[in-house]
């Protein structure tokens, strides 16, 4: 008997120890998360948008957010516009129900289900521009089909040309409750210009490259103020297909093309990809815009049901973590401008920074907890968006060589030597080598880092195979 009453003893003195503890955790978890912190000097910044009525007037961005707008009510650029100023009202009072209710997601469901408005239908090409395929020659091959749907969806090239004119370009800020465009549609259109261009080619170059100037004008102004890093990208496939269609389009050319028409082409090749500055500063304006959302505590009568609100935000204080998260996006827009061969090093560093700051493996943090160590959860979709955009300057860069090659009628066998003499600004941008070129198939050949649909098996290495012939 002796022996189980101290046993039971032991027990409840164990018991209560672990009560105990227990007890003195949670005080020191409500303690330290009892009172969120004030937003930061950069989220403030970040919130001072500018105002959407400045935005409208003249905006090609708008027509945009419209361009999958109904099409039989008049004129196609007036109705996007009216398209997309109804689904910015829409927006707008989305958004402010949301802050009039931050606690009930009624508003977001009622707006996300009111953007299903039917429009123009899908746009399909039989031939997408990519690396194994010649859609050249499969344009001229198709011509009539190609022309069908030129006149079927010409209300949407008449929408892209006049997004691309427009007097100005201004991108909506980034938030959950702001119309994003028809990135699937958009993609479309610009894969139908191409193929109009294609068309028009062995007409006429020049008006085939007043095609290609509108189809690269807008795909620029979108990449000069992308406002997220899926514009980015988004906007990194278009100029990859134009890059395509440029180097077909040389492939394709059977006799010396003007000065005119090559100093054209020239300048095509050299524009700039999508910028990331712009992107991860709308990455930011979402992050800040949902803090009505998440950060505002409802009005309590008692003691107890503050204690179950904060209980219930334990670990997670939203604006600590909003802060936290900006810091990290900043230090993430820093390596943007680094150039190709010195990311990976930055990112290597950069992650044992942050593991140390941010990530999970730190079981004494006891303020915000969760929310802190959630902050850098995403940073690898960071890296490999940034080296797509390096990948496309490499694929750039042979599409340059191509072009010189042809533009210096550079024979066969001089090429191996040649490629090897080319400037440094045209090697491989991750190793600073110069290209490969391959003999046996008489091709350019660059190897990226990031997997692209666009090429054979949707790999990292892009491959121009040159005339076996140089005029």
């Amino acid at each position: 008997m002796t022996f189980m009453r101290q046993t039971f003893m032991a027990v409840r003195y164990l018991a209560l120890l672990l009560f105990v503890l227990g007890a003195a955790v949670l005080t020191a978890l409500l303690v330290a998360n009892w009172h969120d912190d004030p937003l930061s000097e950069m989220a403030r910044q970040v919130l001072q948008m500018p105002p959407t009525d400045a935005m409208q007037e003249g905006n090609g961005y708008l027509i945009i957010v419209g361009l999958n707008a109904p099409t039989d009510s008049g004129n196609p650029i007036s109705s996007a516009e009216t398209f997309a100023r109804q689904s910015l009202a829409k927006s707008q009072e989305a958004r402010h129900q949301a802050k009039q209710a931050p606690q009930s997601f009624d508003a977001i469901m009622a707006w996300a289900t009111s953007t299903g408005e039917d429009g123009v239908s899908p746009l399909t090409l039989d031939c997408s521009w990519k690396a194994d395929k010649d859609c050249f020659s499969w344009t001229l091959a198709n011509r009539n089909q190609v022309l069908t749907l030129v006149q079927t969806y010409r209300p949407l090239l008449v929408r892209y040309e006049a997004a691309a004119t427009a007097p100005q370009f201004i991108n909506l800020p980034y938030d959950i409750f702001n119309p994003l465009p028809s990135y699937s549609q958009l993609r479309s259109v610009h894969a139908l210009m191409l193929a109009k261009a294609t068309l028009e080619w062995p007409l006429s170059a020049q008006v085939a490259l007043d095609t290609m100037e509108i189809t690269s004008r807008l795909r620029a102004r979108m990449g000069n103020t992308a406002s997220s890093l899926l514009e980015a990208m988004v906007v990194l496939e278009m100029q990859s297909a134009e890059l395509r269609w440029l180097s077909q389009a040389m492939r394709h050319t059977n006799a010396h093309i003007s000065p005119i028409v090559s100093s054209r082409i020239r300048e095509l090749i050299l524009q700039p990809g999508p910028n990331l500055d712009s992107a991860l500063q709308g990455e930011q304006q979402l992050i800040v815009g949902m803090l009505p959302l998440v950060s505002q505590k409802g009005q309590y009568d008692s003691w107890q049901e503050k204690l179950h609100d904060n209980l219930s935000r334990l670990g997670v204080l939203p604006i600590a973590t909003l802060n936290a998260s900006l810091e990290h996006l900043d230090q993430i827009k820093a390596m943007a401008h680094l150039p190709a061969n010195a990311l990976e090093a930055a990112f290597k560093t950069y992650h044992r920074v942050s593991a140390d700051r941010y990530h999970c493996a730190r079981p004494l943090r006891l303020r915000n907890y969760f929310g802190t160590c959630m902050v850098a959860m995403n940073s690898d979709h960071y890296q490999s968006s940034f080296q797509r955009v390096h990948d496309l300057d490499g694929y750039r860069r042979l599409v340059m060589l191509q072009y010189l090659a042809m533009h210096k009628s550079i024979p066969a066998q001089d090429m191996q030597a040649w490629v090897q003499a080319s400037p440094t600004e045209l090697h491989n941008p991750y190793t600073l080598q110069a290209m490969q070129w391959l003999a046996a198939t008489h091709s350019l050949i660059f190897e990226g880092k990031e997997p692209h649909r666009s090429n054979p098996g949707g790999s990292a290495t892009y491959r121009i195979p040159l005339r076996q012939k140089v005029p």
